[in-house]
């Protein structure tokens, strides 16, 4: 398990309990408070797609959704930083932005990757605005 720096975004959840509270912490800040939402953990082999830090399974409609987060094993070793927290932001952040996968075509696969790097960077721009860092942080090339 990694050691948290408790001045520093959540490397690794220790328990449920604390992904629960983060939960709540950020579905208060991105205005979720009236959605149903639950964390679940997986192995990044068990994700939907290999290689995935997440994913967000939502229902518009009732306002749920179930965000499974990769453990960190899997991910370790990349030339960005794994850290559960900012994937938890991103997979909210779904919740709030829908991304549509109109086909399988070229441009479909294109627009999708390009709304996801900028919900990636709405994320790491939450996590820099609370924790007070630099984009430098989520650099895993110490």
């Amino acid at each position: 398990m990694i050691k948290n720096n408790p001045n520093e975004p959540i490397l690794e959840f220790e328990s449920q309990e604390q992904a629960n509270s983060y939960l709540k912490e950020w579905q208060s800040r991105l205005f979720l408070d009236d959605w149903i939402i639950t964390i679940d953990f997986a192995d990044y082999r068990d994700m939907p797609e290999v290689g995935d830090a997440g994913y967000c399974n939502a229902q518009y409609t009732n306002k749920c959704a179930v965000i499974t987060i990769c453990n960190s094993d899997g991910a370790k070793g990349g030339i960005a930083k794994f850290c559960q927290e900012r994937v938890l932001i991103h997979e909210l952040l779904h919740c709030k932005i829908e991304i549509s996968y109109i086909s399988d075509s070229y441009d479909s696969k294109i627009r999708s990757q390009l709304q996801h790097q900028q919900i990636e960077m709405m994320a790491k721009s939450l996590i820099m605005a609370k924790y007070g860092i630099n984009k430098e942080w989520f650099r895993n090339l110490d």
